[in-house]
């Protein structure tokens, strides 16, 4: 303590006042190495200096300008690809809806076809009964109307 005294007395009120400002504005040198100094809230003014002090911030906030700007272009890429993704889908279910009501129109015609067929069809494909397949049927446990007779 007394050494600061006599640097004190030697330097004077005016040199120790430019002292004092140098180092608030320079820090003591060395001192911004410590990491944990900075952090301090008056000691790390008072240790890192104001050009150290303010170089940190200007790292920081170009740093998080940066990490903005590329989470930006990311999000504006995700963005487009999933426009295309959903053109894509868009374009996939319209050709799939056109598909399927091309294929309802088709089965609808099918089976109008099949109707009139079906309407327009008079003659019997199989041959007719005789009078001893109903014997058979009847013997054989059939319960058709011809067996009551």
């Amino acid at each position: 303590m007394p050494i600061i005294y006599a640097i004190a007395r030697y330097l004077g009120f005016g040199g120790c006042i430019a002292l004092g400002l140098l180092a608030y504005y320079e820090g003591i040198p060395g001192a911004w190495r410590v990491p944990f100094l900075s952090n301090v809230p008056v000691i790390g003014d008072l240790t890192t200096g104001k050009v150290h002090s303010y170089a940190n911030e200007q790292v920081r906030l170009a740093t998080a300008k940066m990490v903005s700007a590329y989470e930006h272009g990311a999000l504006e890429a995700q963005l487009n690809e999933e426009r295309r993704q959903r053109q894509a889908a868009e374009q996939i279910t319209e050709e799939y809806r056109k598909r399927t009501e091309a294929a309802v129109k088709a089965s609808a015609e099918a089976q109008t076809k099949l109707e009139k067929a079906i309407a327009d069809d008079k003659d019997t494909d199989s041959p007719p009964w005789s009078d001893g397949d109903f014997g058979w049927l009847c013997r054989n446990g059939s319960k058709t109307p011809e067996c009551s007779r």
